[in-house]
């Protein structure tokens, strides 16, 4: 049941980069003049909110095991 929980909290961030992406094309269409090309704003942009994914996923990603909850021989149960 977490991956579930997993996988809607990463389509619910994936939605939501995507409509701020939806928003910001639109401002550029709207913008009066044109903007000159800074190479560190547009790095920020492109890869900001991916970072910002593998951050959030990196900080709730567990391993198996890693809470408590599975055995310390690599899943193998002793018999």
């Amino acid at each position: 049941m977490a991956a579930g929980s997993l996988i809607r909290s990463f389509i619910r961030l994936w939605a939501l980069s995507l409509m701020l992406s939806v928003l910001l094309v639109a401002a550029g269409e709207r913008w009066p003049g044109s903007l000159p090309v800074n190479p560190t704003v547009v790095a920020a942009l492109v890869l900001g909110l991916p970072l910002l994914q593998l951050l959030w996923l990196a900080r709730h990603w567990s391993l198996p095991g890693a809470d408590g909850g599975g055995t310390a021989d690599g899943g193998e149960s002793q018999q």
